[in-house]
């Protein structure tokens, strides 16, 4: 029987896969969480703190008002 609510073995194979590379980009980002990936940081502060300099740990880490920009360029 093959109707469209069912997927072959190779079907779900390459959603898996596509579904671990999608998984290994979104841990690259996030292992490079920090202020100088943030859409808030300008270089000198964040934006999201009224332009303060967090401490050096925070800056490495991130913080809870981290955003990452979609757009890579």
């Amino acid at each position: 029987m093959d109707d469209n609510a069912s997927m072959s073995l190779a079907e779900v194979q390459v959603r898996r896969d596509a579904a671990r590379k999608d998984l290994e980009r979104w841990q690259r980002v996030l292992d490079k969480k920090a202020c100088d990936s943030c859409i808030h940081w300008t270089g000198h502060g964040c934006k999201a703190s009224g332009g303060a300099v967090p401490p050096a740990e925070v800056q490495r880490t991130g913080c809870q008002a981290w955003r990452y920009d979609l757009i890579p360029f």
